[in-house]
Parts: structure tokens; C-alpha cells; sequence
């Protein structure tokens, strides 16, 4: 992909509506371009506000003003891209409105107890789509090493390996730094990585799961993540997160290398 994608393109990704060589063409190129890679965090942090926000049971009269609202905007459609910034903004003026209504204290009712199903939910723990089977979480490994674009390729490539042949287990490399490691028969790494501790798991697991829902688009909602590992990239912070996912019924292993601090795409691997 020579151009940058239009919002329209970015928006069908996130919704899980591009597949094949499209997404994996998109995917591409947001590995390498820094500002449709921020376009994409933007689209899906909006989404992830969206769903922050309480949702108030409307009165008859706005239930009424919204499907007056729905019928207007179906004889006249617009971009699904403006349609979320729409969206964006009128959820977030309901819940201005439900803040001021409650701070005024001018409701006579008294406050219903809450039940154990009012409180927030924490979100999916994938990113994945609502309401499919959330796959096993990976242990989380820590790896000293710093990797580079060609050595995280290896990395990836020991995960293929295991994938591929879990029977068959290498013996581990000798050279640091490269990224080569020893693979056991359920895939684990060998060598200089360390599982994390419970405190480590504590706070590395809550950003991953962060990142995974900025990065990972909704058709990924049938990914199966094989591998969580904390390391640095080109002398950055990073995680390393690796999935088996299943796309137009063919399964592949892909690697997302984020940035621990804001979860900026840095690498994106998907061997053919």
C-alpha cells in the first residue's frame, strides 16, 4: 500500500469488515507510518470512551427524538467515519447531562441500593469481540534481551516452529541477543526469559490487555494469544504479543511489537 488509507477504509478494519490481502495490507502499512497509526489509535480510543460511558435509560420523549434521529439519517446516510465522530459526541453530551441532573439534587426519589450487576465492567479481556469465549491468558514472560527488526523476526520464527512442530523441541541458541530461543513442546521460551512474577503479572497484564484492545481490530476476535512478552525494542520498552488468528477460515501466527507506554505499533509480523 503506496497511499495512505481513507477513514473509511480504517473504519471497515476496526469493525472487523476487511479481510484478506486488504487487511493485510493496511496492517503493512501501518507498521511503517506513524500518522495512520495514530489516526487508528484515535478511531479506537473514541470507541473505547464510548464504552466507558454510562448508559442511561432515556425518557419516552428522547426514545422518541432518537428514532426520529435513525429515520433521518437512513434517508440521507453518511460516511461511517462521521457517523462515529456523531456518535462520539452525542453520547458524550447525554452523559454531561446525567452528571448535572445528578448533582443538583433536585430528584425527590431516593436512591436505589446498587446490585452486584451495577458496578463497571472492566471490558473484555482480549479486546475481542463481546460475548465469544475469551481464550486462556499466556503467562507472561520478561526477556532482557533488546531486539531489532531482523532478530524479532527470529522470535516470531521460534513461535512458528512451535506452532508447526509442538513434538519437535531445538535446543536453545547460544548467540544473545539475536532473539533465537529454545521452544518446548507447549511453546514456552528457554534460555535467558523469566516467567513473571505475580506482581510483575499484576501490572504488565492490565496493559497489555490496554494494548490489545488499541491494536488488535474487531475480526480478531477469534485470535488466540500464544504468547505475552515483556522486552525492549530497539532500546524502547516493549511488549511482545504473539496470536495464532483465524481469518477467511485460514490460520496464521501474527507478532504485534508495542510500546509499553502508549501501545504505538513499532513492528508487525504475519509470515505468509
Amino acid at each position: 500500500m503506496s497511499t495512505h488509507p481513507d477513514p473509511e477504509q480504517l473504519s471497515a478494519y476496526v469493525d472487523g469488515e476487511l479481510t484478506g490481502t486488504d487487511r493485510d495490507d493496511l496492517e503493512q502499512h501501518l507498521t511503517g507510518c506513524s500518522q495512520c497509526s495514530a489516526t487508528l489509535r484515535s478511531l479506537r480510543a473514541t470507541l473505547a470512551d464510548m464504552r466507558a460511558l454510562p448508559s442511561p435509560a432515556p425518557s419516552e420523549q428522547e426514545s422518541w427524538a432518537l428514532r426520529a434521529a435513525i429515520t433521518k439519517a437512513r434517508r440521507k446516510p453518511a460516511e461511517r467515519y462521521r457517523r462515529w465522530v456523531i456518535a462520539a459526541s452525542g453520547v458524550a453530551a447525554v452523559a454531561v447531562a446525567v452528571v448535572v441532573i445528578s448533582t443538583t439534587g433536585t430528584s425527590t426519589k431516593k436512591p436505589e441500593a446498587s446490585s452486584s450487576k451495577g458496578t463497571l465492567d472492566a471490558g473484555p479481556v482480549l479486546g475481542a469481540i463481546p460475548g465469544l469465549a475469551t481464550p486462556p491468558i499466556p503467562s507472561i514472560e520478561i526477556d532482557p534481551r533488546n531486539y531489532t527488526s531482523h532478530s524479532a523476526k527470529d522470535l516470531l520464527a521460534s513461535f512458528l516452529f512451535a506452532v508447526a512442530a509442538p513434538a519437535q523441541v531445538p535446543s536453545p541458541s547460544t548467540s544473545a541477543g539475536t532473539g533465537h530461543r529454545g521452544i518446548s513442546s507447549a511453546g514456552s521460551t528457554q534460555g535467558q526469559n523469566s516467567l513473571a512474577t505475580t506482581s510483575q503479572q499484576s501490572r504488565y497484564l492490565p496493559q497489555i490487555q490496554r494494548c490489545e484492545r488499541i491494536v488488535l481490530s474487531k475480526d480478531t476476535g477469534s485470535a488466540r494469544p500464544i504468547a505475552y512478552i515483556v522486552g525492549r525494542y530497539d532500546s524502547t520498552p516493549a511488549f511482545f504479543l504473539i496470536y495464532t488468528v483465524t481469518v477467511s477460515g485460514k490460520s496464521k501466527t501474527e507478532m504485534w511489537v508495542v510500546q509499553q507506554k502508549d501501545c504505538y505499533i513499532r513492528l508487525f509480523l504475519a509470515p505468509q
